[in-house]
């Protein structure tokens, strides 16, 4: 038998950092995979963030990678925030696989 765990207590996905646990019950769990240096305001600089929903049984709902690109981007600057949105695709496989 498992032992009981409380909301509190609960896991979150490797690399996440959780959110507040709203009135329904579920919260968001945070990774953010890295950003792009485009501006030295960073939050002006292109960021992407792996967002998944945690519900109270510990399960995942909906997982998301939201880009958040504010700045035109060189041809490197491109490709830097083309590899971070691909670490963020490969944590969001991972956290689909996952059963806490």
């Amino acid at each position: 038998m498992k032992p009981q765990i409380t909301v509190m207590e609960l896991p979150v996905p490797t690399g996440g950092t959780p959110g507040l646990w709203t009135a329904t019950g579920v919260r968001d769990v945070y990774n953010q995979i890295g950003h792009v240096a485009t501006s030295p305001d960073l939050l002006r600089c292109p960021a992407v963030t792996v967002i998944a929903e945690q519900r109270r049984d510990g399960s995942l709902g909906a997982i998301d990678i939201d880009v958040d690109a504010r700045a035109g981007l060189s041809v490197a600057q491109a490709r830097e925030l083309a590899a971070l949105l691909l670490a963020g695709a490969q944590v969001a496989e991972q956290w689909t696989a996952v059963q806490l």
